[in-house]
Protein backbone atom coordinates (compact mmCIF):
# COMPACT_ATOMS: atom_id res chain seq x y z
CA UNK A 1 0.00 0.00 0.00
CA UNK A 2 1.32 3.19 -0.84
CA UNK A 3 1.58 6.54 1.35
CA UNK A 4 0.31 9.60 -0.20
CA UNK A 5 3.35 11.96 -1.12
CA UNK A 6 3.29 15.20 0.48
CA UNK A 7 6.91 17.68 -0.22
CA UNK A 8 8.70 14.77 -0.02
CA UNK A 9 7.39 12.63 2.82
CA UNK A 10 5.23 9.71 2.59
CA UNK A 11 2.16 9.76 4.88
CA UNK A 12 0.83 6.21 5.64
CA UNK A 13 -2.51 5.32 6.61
CA UNK A 14 -3.07 4.13 10.28
CA UNK A 15 -4.62 0.70 11.21
CA UNK A 16 -5.10 0.47 14.92
CA UNK A 17 -6.76 -2.52 16.69
CA UNK A 18 -6.73 -2.80 20.64
CA UNK A 19 -5.86 -5.75 22.03
CA UNK A 20 -9.80 -7.87 22.79
CA UNK A 21 -9.13 -8.39 26.30
CA UNK A 22 -6.88 -6.91 29.31
CA UNK A 23 -3.37 -7.27 28.21
CA UNK A 24 -1.21 -9.23 30.61
CA UNK A 25 2.56 -10.28 30.05
CA UNK A 26 4.86 -12.81 31.78
CA UNK A 27 6.33 -11.79 34.35
CA UNK A 28 8.88 -9.19 34.30
CA UNK A 29 8.04 -7.48 30.63
CA UNK A 30 5.52 -5.11 29.95
CA UNK A 31 2.64 -4.96 28.61
CA UNK A 32 1.46 -3.62 25.45
CA UNK A 33 -2.16 -1.88 25.33
CA UNK A 34 -2.85 -1.70 21.94
CA UNK A 35 -1.38 -2.09 18.24
CA UNK A 36 -1.43 -0.46 14.60
CA UNK A 37 0.59 -0.14 11.75
CA UNK A 38 0.94 1.68 8.51
CA UNK A 39 -0.53 -0.83 6.72
CA UNK A 40 -1.87 -5.05 7.64
CA UNK A 41 -1.94 -8.12 4.98
CA UNK A 42 -5.50 -9.61 5.40
CA UNK A 43 -5.43 -12.10 8.63
CA UNK A 44 -2.23 -10.57 9.97
CA UNK A 45 -3.61 -7.91 12.10
CA UNK A 46 -1.06 -5.60 13.99
CA UNK A 47 -2.83 -7.44 17.44
CA UNK A 48 -1.29 -10.54 16.61
CA UNK A 49 2.04 -9.59 17.19
CA UNK A 50 1.32 -8.80 21.32
CA UNK A 51 -0.84 -11.79 21.30
CA UNK A 52 1.31 -14.48 22.99
CA UNK A 53 1.11 -16.74 20.54
CA UNK A 54 4.49 -16.96 18.60
CA UNK A 55 2.40 -19.20 16.19
CA UNK A 56 0.44 -15.69 14.87
CA UNK A 57 1.96 -12.71 13.33
CA UNK A 58 1.22 -9.37 11.88
CA UNK A 59 2.90 -8.44 8.26
CA UNK A 60 2.35 -5.49 6.01
CA UNK A 61 0.21 -5.04 2.99
CA UNK A 62 2.05 -6.90 0.09
CA UNK A 63 4.73 -4.39 -1.39
CA UNK A 64 4.83 -1.98 1.23
CA UNK A 65 6.81 0.60 0.97
CA UNK A 66 9.97 1.68 2.89
CA UNK A 67 9.03 3.07 6.22
CA UNK A 68 6.04 0.99 7.06
CA UNK A 69 5.92 -0.19 11.12
CA UNK A 70 4.19 -1.39 13.42
CA UNK A 71 3.51 0.00 16.49
CA UNK A 72 2.61 -1.01 19.91
CA UNK A 73 0.94 1.46 22.88
CA UNK A 74 1.72 0.75 26.24
CA UNK A 75 -1.10 1.64 29.23
CA UNK A 76 0.80 4.16 30.41
CA UNK A 77 4.46 5.27 30.22
CA UNK A 78 6.95 2.54 31.54
CA UNK A 79 10.91 2.98 31.62
CA UNK A 80 12.40 0.63 29.12
CA UNK A 81 15.65 -0.64 28.36
CA UNK A 82 15.42 -3.52 25.93
CA UNK A 83 13.22 -4.68 23.83
CA UNK A 84 12.98 -7.80 21.16
CA UNK A 85 11.08 -9.29 18.80
CA UNK A 86 10.72 -12.72 16.47
CA UNK A 87 10.47 -11.79 12.95
CA UNK A 88 9.06 -14.31 10.17
CA UNK A 89 8.00 -15.35 6.80
CA UNK A 90 4.69 -16.94 7.72
CA UNK A 91 2.69 -20.00 6.95
CA UNK A 92 1.04 -17.83 3.66
CA UNK A 93 3.67 -17.10 2.22
CA UNK A 94 6.00 -19.64 3.39
CA UNK A 95 9.02 -21.12 0.67
CA UNK A 96 11.12 -23.67 0.33
CA UNK A 97 13.87 -22.27 2.23
CA UNK A 98 11.53 -21.06 4.51
CA UNK A 99 8.89 -23.29 6.14
CA UNK A 100 7.88 -22.45 9.73
CA UNK A 101 5.69 -24.06 12.45
CA UNK A 102 3.97 -22.82 15.25
CA UNK A 103 7.62 -23.34 17.36
CA UNK A 104 10.04 -22.78 14.39
CA UNK A 105 11.17 -19.44 13.90
CA UNK A 106 11.84 -18.36 10.22
CA UNK A 107 14.67 -16.20 8.57
CA UNK A 108 13.76 -12.81 7.12
CA UNK A 109 14.79 -12.47 3.12
CA UNK A 110 18.34 -11.19 2.31
CA UNK A 111 17.89 -7.25 2.31
CA UNK A 112 15.47 -6.90 5.08
CA UNK A 113 16.38 -3.98 7.49
CA UNK A 114 14.75 -2.62 10.57
CA UNK A 115 14.68 -0.14 12.93
CA UNK A 116 13.22 0.41 16.70
CA UNK A 117 11.90 3.55 18.39
CA UNK A 118 11.44 4.45 21.64
CA UNK A 119 7.97 6.65 21.53
CA UNK A 120 8.72 9.48 24.08
CA UNK A 121 6.18 12.40 23.20
CA UNK A 122 6.79 14.20 27.18
CA UNK A 123 10.50 14.50 26.11
CA UNK A 124 10.33 17.55 23.53
CA UNK A 125 8.19 19.38 26.48
CA UNK A 126 9.78 19.02 29.37
CA UNK A 127 13.27 17.60 30.74
CA UNK A 128 14.41 14.61 29.89
CA UNK A 129 16.60 12.87 26.73
CA UNK A 130 15.43 11.64 23.60
CA UNK A 131 17.40 8.20 23.20
CA UNK A 132 19.97 8.40 20.61
CA UNK A 133 21.32 6.55 17.39
CA UNK A 134 24.21 5.68 19.57
CA UNK A 135 22.50 4.80 22.59
CA UNK A 136 20.83 2.39 21.47
CA UNK A 137 21.39 0.05 18.08
CA UNK A 138 18.88 -3.28 17.15
CA UNK A 139 20.81 -6.46 15.79
CA UNK A 140 19.64 -10.16 14.68
CA UNK A 141 20.61 -12.14 18.29
CA UNK A 142 20.49 -15.47 16.44
CA UNK A 143 21.74 -17.70 13.92
CA UNK A 144 18.51 -18.04 12.88
CA UNK A 145 18.17 -14.24 11.64
CA UNK A 146 14.91 -14.43 13.38
CA UNK A 147 14.90 -12.54 16.26
CA UNK A 148 16.00 -8.46 16.60
CA UNK A 149 16.98 -7.07 19.59
CA UNK A 150 17.18 -3.70 20.39
CA UNK A 151 19.68 -3.09 23.30
CA UNK A 152 20.32 0.24 24.68
CA UNK A 153 22.84 1.55 27.39
CA UNK A 154 20.83 3.09 29.45
CA UNK A 155 17.37 2.59 30.48
CA UNK A 156 14.57 5.33 28.92
CA UNK A 157 11.35 6.91 31.28
CA UNK A 158 8.17 8.14 29.84
CA UNK A 159 8.17 5.45 26.50
CA UNK A 160 4.84 5.63 25.72
CA UNK A 161 4.74 3.14 22.86
CA UNK A 162 7.13 0.89 21.00
CA UNK A 163 7.57 1.74 16.72
CA UNK A 164 9.46 -0.96 14.32
CA UNK A 165 10.20 0.13 11.14
CA UNK A 166 10.87 -1.82 8.15
CA UNK A 167 13.10 0.36 6.40
CA UNK A 168 13.76 -2.06 3.65
CA UNK A 169 11.95 -5.04 2.74
CA UNK A 170 13.56 -8.19 1.03
CA UNK A 171 11.03 -9.02 -1.03
CA UNK A 172 8.34 -6.94 -1.41
CA UNK A 173 5.91 -9.30 -2.86
CA UNK A 174 6.24 -11.09 0.45
CA UNK A 175 7.50 -8.77 2.98
CA UNK A 176 8.22 -10.41 6.26
CA UNK A 177 6.08 -10.03 9.18
CA UNK A 178 6.69 -9.93 13.29
CA UNK A 179 5.25 -12.27 15.43
CA UNK A 180 5.74 -11.40 18.83
CA UNK A 181 7.05 -8.88 20.69
CA UNK A 182 8.52 -7.78 23.99
CA UNK A 183 9.34 -4.96 25.59
CA UNK A 184 11.64 -4.92 29.55
CA UNK A 185 12.78 -2.73 32.28
CA UNK A 186 16.09 -2.80 33.91
CA UNK A 187 17.20 -5.49 36.07
CA UNK A 188 15.45 -8.14 33.30
CA UNK A 189 17.27 -9.91 30.70
CA UNK A 190 15.41 -10.91 27.26
CA UNK A 191 15.19 -14.56 27.01
CA UNK A 192 16.96 -16.62 24.86
CA UNK A 193 14.22 -17.41 22.55
CA UNK A 194 9.90 -17.03 22.12
CA UNK A 195 7.93 -19.41 23.54
CA UNK A 196 5.90 -20.64 26.55
CA UNK A 197 8.66 -21.33 28.89
CA UNK A 198 11.42 -19.28 27.28
CA UNK A 199 9.52 -15.64 27.56
CA UNK A 200 12.13 -14.76 30.69
CA UNK A 201 15.26 -14.74 31.63
CA UNK A 202 16.80 -14.54 35.25
CA UNK A 203 17.28 -10.52 36.30
CA UNK A 204 20.64 -9.37 35.22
Amino acid sequence: MAGAQDNQRTYFPLVAQDVASTPTAPPGELAFMSARSSSEHPGNQAALAIDGDPATFWRPADNPPAGSYLELDFSVPQTVLTVRFLTAMGEAVATATATVGPGTATATPAGTSFRVSLLRPAVAAGPGRAAQDNDCYSSFVHADRATVQLSCSEAFAGVTGVRIYLDAVGDPAAPPGIREVAAYPPGRRAPPAFGPAARLSPPA
